[in-house]
């Protein structure tokens, strides 16, 4: 049985991979989506090494969580790319996506549209 972290995190990779015109329609207009992506992967890959620990995702799955992390701060250093117009067009963005999926691939989830609770704060332990 998978748990809720386990959920989440798969949740999160879903929204990764999300087109961005979707992605924009699933926050309210009062944030940078962009940020708000990143933040949420963010804070979930942050959990995942409890998925590492309890054996449900292999020591390849955390790693490629772990790379899609360090990509997106590589990309924090670019301010570019955190406007609108490179959200939903630039190649970067594209490429997150893609590592997203193919992530999930992995983990054997299929691609669907994520859930997007953005009344709860998610913790697990």
């Amino acid at each position: 049985m998978k748990t809720a972290l386990f959920n989440h995190v798969v949740n999160v990779l879903r929204l990764v991979a999300t087109p961005g015109s979707i992605q924009e329609k699933l926050y309210n207009d009062k944030v940078v989506v962009a940020d708000e992506v990143a933040l949420d992967y963010s804070d979930a890959v942050q959990q995942a090494n409890v998925l590492l620990i309890n054996k449900e995702i292999s020591s390849e799955i955390y790693e490629q969580l772990l790379s899609l992390d360090t990509d997106f701060d590589q990309m924090a250093n670019n301010p570019q790319l955190w406007d609108r117009n490179a959200f939903l067009n630039d190649q970067k963005w594209k490429n997150i996506r893609n590592k997203a999926l193919s992530i999930l691939s992995a983990m054997k989830e299929t691609y669907e549209l994520p859930y997007l609770d953005t009344d709860n704060t998610y913790i697990f332990e």
